[in-house]
């Protein structure tokens, strides 16, 4: 890659093939067939895709000077919040028809992890024996989003 590029990083075919490999052990794991033990290593390609990906930028930028901590994080909000706040609203107003009082609640609660980045603390300390299946904590996938921006506060 040439330094003098834009600061969006450049296309890679090969982390696309990478990407499919990752889909299909994580779906393969949600639907319980056969490997379905590798959806975590699914997970974990996933983030070295995204650390490679974002590292590669900040990296670039950093060495030619323009990186910008505040322009990293809102771009990173503004590519990813405004997805997340129309399936957290989705969620809550059908849930509203179709969800006991107490399940819409523990949905509530899940959404309010999922956007303030602590839903792997969240999901982590609702492990019950009795409490709710993983099938009807409708955002436990948002766990893997608070890892990372966790990550990159971290850093």
């Amino acid at each position: 890659m040439n330094l003098g590029q834009s600061e969006h990083a450049a296309y890679h075919g090969h982390i696309d093939g990478l990407r499919a490999i990752a889909i299909a052990l994580v779906i393969l794991f949600h639907f319980e067939l056969a490997g379905a033990y590798r959806g975590f290593l699914g997970v974990d390609v996933f983030f070295v895709i995204s650390g490679y990906l974002v590292g590669s930028l900040i990296f670039r930028a950093t060495t030619n000077g323009s990186f910008s901590l505040i322009d990293f994080y809102r771009r990173r909000i503004g590519r990813i919040l405004p997805t997340l706040a129309v399936v957290c609203a989705a969620v809550m107003i059908v849930g509203y028809f179709i969800l006991l009082p107490d399940d819409y609640a523990r949905t509530a609660e899940s959404i309010g992890a999922a956007l303030t980045i602590w839903a792997n603390h969240h999901f982590f300390n609702s492990i019950d024996y009795f409490g709710p299946s993983k099938y009807d904590m409708y955002f436990l996938h948002s766990w893997s989003l608070s890892v990372e921006e966790q990550f990159y506060l971290s850093v």
